[in-house]
């Protein structure tokens, strides 16, 4: 393979580089609001990815069942929402700590082009080590992989991938600008407009991975994906700067009311049991020991700690208990979900496997504990009436 496709991998850590030193250079932003942003997207990505592993599955069952004509645009709304919960779930996340929560237009911007940066910065990294396996020692690449690699292997698909990292970079940091001014503003149609806004961009991206295949992608599709993404990216730019306005119009003393609280737990508590949900389907892979117990236990890390977030994050009966009552009640539920499977069940019913682990008990208590002190921790920090405090 010609040595000259390493450029690409090499462009794309360029304007990861670039955009952090230009708008440092520009704005003059703290280093560590950079940092706060490409943390965010670790975060939000590591979550996507553990809740992509059932996607395969997935993919399959759906156009199992519906029509090919309704199947396709369903899985494509399925591979923008994963972005949407996650990466704008993280970001929101990120929003409510004190530093993101004052931050100015200067500042929001660098947490954006933090967060765009790190993944040009990776995407690139991982693309310049395997064309460099490619080149040099092939044999030590999996087939598939080699596969992947070398399809559209023209020359003129080189500046591609530098270009959508151009074009991504402005669409996170709007993205990120628009959910801390939603945070600070209290108006939470700016984060649902982000969330619409990152969903569909990657329900485009969710078109050209399942329907058309990356690995099939000609010059002429290549080259007409990156024209498609190019809206959006303008629309990034344009954004950025219509916000600078809105910015001189907030004052800096913001308070947080106690939906904003809820929200933030309606979120945490989602991808919590959400993300159950693939762990399930891991365990039937063949694992490691260690592995494998952590995986046997991470449903009770996860499912308590969700419900409890969930329950401070509701407006019934329950949410007028304080955090203590709560946790308590959360607790009793946990433990008798893993003790009611010592006893003996009737009828069908004793054909369903389930097996007692002390480990899981352990593992529910360690969940609870856990969610009472980020529950707390939060309730304290955001200085409101919400129950968590009492």
């Amino acid at each position: 393979m010609n040595s000259l496709f390493l450029l690409s991998g090499i462009g794309m850590i360029v304007v990861a580089i670039a955009a952090v030193m230009y708008w440092r250079r520009h704005s003059g932003v703290l280093w560590s609001f950079f940092f706060w942003g490409a943390l965010a997207w670790i975060v939000g990505v590591t979550l996507k990815v553990v809740a992509s592993v059932p996607t395969p599955g997935i993919i399959h069952q759906v156009r199992d069942v519906l029509p090919r004509t309704f199947a396709e645009p369903v899985l494509w709304i399925y591979i923008g929402l994963l972005t949407g919960i996650f990466e704008c779930g993280a970001t929101l996340g990120f929003a409510y700590i004190q530093k993101i929560r004052k931050a100015s237009w200067i500042q929001s911007v660098g947490f954006g082009v933090g967060f765009g940066a790190v993944e040009a910065l990776l995407v690139g990294v991982s693309s310049l080590l395997m064309m460099l396996v490619v080149i040099f020692i092939p044999d030590n690449l999996p087939p598939e992989y080699l596969k992947f690699a070398t399809s559209g292997n023209s020359v003129s698909c080189i500046p591609a991938p530098i270009i959508e990292r151009m074009i991504t970079i402005p669409v996170h940091a709007l993205s990120c600008v628009l959910i801390i001014y939603a945070v600070q503003k209290q108006e939470w149609k700016w984060f649902y407009l982000s969330f619409v806004y990152k969903t569909i961009v990657d329900a485009i991206a969710g078109f050209f991975y399942i329907t058309y295949g990356l690995e099939n992608l000609t010059i002429l599709s290549t080259w007409g994906m990156e024209l498609v993404f190019l809206p959006f990216g303008i629309i990034g730019v344009l954004g950025l700067y219509a916000f600078r306005n809105k910015w001189q119009q907030l004052g800096m003393e913001t308070t947080f009311s106690t939906q904003k609280v809820k929200l933030l737990f309606w979120w945490m508590g989602s991808i919590c049991l959400l993300l159950i949900i693939p762990i399930k389907v891991i365990r039937w892979e063949h694992l490691s020991v260690a592995t494998t117990i952590f995986v046997g236990i991470a449903p009770s890390l996860l499912g308590p700690a969700g419900l409890l977030f969930l329950i401070l994050s509701s407006s019934g009966k329950l949410s007028r208990l304080t955090l203590v009552q709560i946790t308590l009640f959360v607790t009793a539920i946990a433990l008798g979900l893993e003790f009611v499977q010592l006893i003996p069940r009737p009828g069908i019913l004793a054909r369903v496997h389930y097996t007692f682990d002390w480990l899981d008990v352990i593992a529910s208590v360690f969940s609870v504990c856990v969610g009472y002190l980020v529950a707390r921790l939060i309730a304290n920090e955001k200085g409101n009436n919400h129950n968590a405090q009492r």
